[in-house]
Order: C-alpha cells, then sequence, then structure tokens
C-alpha cells in the first residue's frame, strides 16, 4: 500500500510543475548553419532555372480513345 502511495505521489502536479530539467548543451548546438532564423528568404535565387510546370504530361483515358 505504501508503494502505491510513493508511485502516486511521484507523478503527483505538486511535485512536478517547477521542475526544470537540465539539457544536454551538446544536442542542442546554436550555430548549426542549416537553422531557420526565422527571416523571410527570397525563392528567386533557388527557382531561376527552374521553369513551373515542365515536367507535366498531358495524357487522355484510354476510355476516350
Amino acid at each position: 500500500m505504501a508503494d502505491k502511495t510513493v508511485r502516486h505521489s511521484q507523478y503527483n502536479y505538486k511535485s512536478n510543475s517547477n521542475l526544470v530539467l537540465p539539457t544536454n548543451s551538446s544536442l542542442n548546438d546554436q550555430h548549426k548553419p542549416n537553422k531557420s532564423t526565422g527571416e523571410v528568404q527570397s525563392l528567386a535565387e533557388n527557382l531561376k532555372n527552374f521553369r513551373m510546370g515542365d515536367r507535366v504530361q498531358h495524357t487522355r483515358p484510354e476510355s476516350i480513345n
């Protein structure tokens, strides 16, 4: 019975509400080159040599032929 009370109190909101867990700083590298900054970036340079719809293939269903 005492074990059940101890287990229940382990997950009690009051005991966990102000609990702050430390993070592993090696996993949270702040200097990743591909990390998004939230700043708006133009896609014009990436799409300069690409025409929209170049790979579209127009076909007719066989039932219409």
